[in-house]
């Protein structure tokens, strides 16, 4: 992919990460190779930092990467979560973690 076909990808799919579409998100991401996946995937943490900044309340986009398999190679998406702040109402908020992560990504089985 090209880098204006990655920003693309990464308006489409950014929305779909705030808003929770796991089912959705994981197809698209897993249909790319693994080095678009990955440039896909820091695109949209960098929308969604730009969008956060004039709204705060949208959830924050936390991605996770991990060395390829094989040795010297490239690094690959193996996570992709929001992080939202819980309501002051959530006992969870008082007596565990202030903010919920919800995993709205699964990484293509190794064979």
């Amino acid at each position: 992919m090209d880098r204006n076909q990655v920003e693309q990808k990464a308006k489409e799919l950014v929305d779909l990460a705030e808003g929770g579409d796991k089912f959705a998100l994981t197809l698209e991401l897993n249909r790319m190779d693994p080095q678009d996946r990955l440039a896909v995937a820091r695109e949209m943490d960098r929308l969604n930092e730009q969008r956060r900044s004039s709204d705060p309340d949208l959830p924050d986009i936390e991605i996770t990467t991990s060395p390829s398999e094989f040795p010297g190679g490239p690094h690959e998406l193996s996570d992709l979560q929001i992080k939202e702040e819980r309501a002051w109402y959530n006992p969870l908020r008082w007596f565990g973690d202030k903010y919920a992560h919800t995993d709205v990504y699964d990484p293509p089985e190794q064979n």
